[in-house]
């Protein structure tokens, strides 16, 4: 897991091509005018921005991935986001190809993340992670990035 302010995006270059499309699109879009839906940004790089509706921790589900990883911001408001080691969350679903995702209804939240505007986090597929903690209404850009 990285967590930063998005001025330091760019210091994380490097980790791998893909990594690096997402983040020099971050550094040269303004977040705040993109109209809801999915982005196409490089080859195995694409963003979905949505409205969201925030939720309470007992209500939300852990999520892992295989295939990518996420780079979640908060366009809107604050959110917070349990994370913990794919291992330490048990009773994991069948996992979804086509949305690479496997959830699992396991309480608890692990360490909290905070993303508000200015904000990011990316979780690798070694991170489960429960997204959209909080309460309220917002909005965030989460880019899917091929690991």
């Amino acid at each position: 897991m990285i967590w930063d302010t998005l001025s330091n995006a760019g210091r994380y270059k490097g980790i791998s091509r893909a990594m690096n499309a997402a983040l020099d699109w971050l550094a040269q879009t303004e977040l705040d005018k993109l109209k809801n839906g999915r982005v196409d940004i490089a080859a195995g790089v694409y963003a979905n921005v949505a409205d969201v509706d925030r939720k309470p921790p007992e209500d939300g589900a852990w999520e892992k991935h295989k295939l990518h990883a996420d780079i979640q911001i908060s366009l809107l408001g604050e959110e917070q986001i349990g994370v913990l080691p794919v291992s330490e969350v048990s009773a994991w679903g069948d996992y979804d190809g086509l949305h690479d995702s496997t959830v699992s209804a396991a309480p608890g939240m692990g360490v909290s993340v905070s993303i508000k505007p200015g904000l990011f986090v990316v979780l690798f597929p070694w991170d489960a992670h429960k997204p959209g903690i909080g309460s309220g209404h917002g909005r965030k850009v989460v880019i899917k990035v091929d690991i």
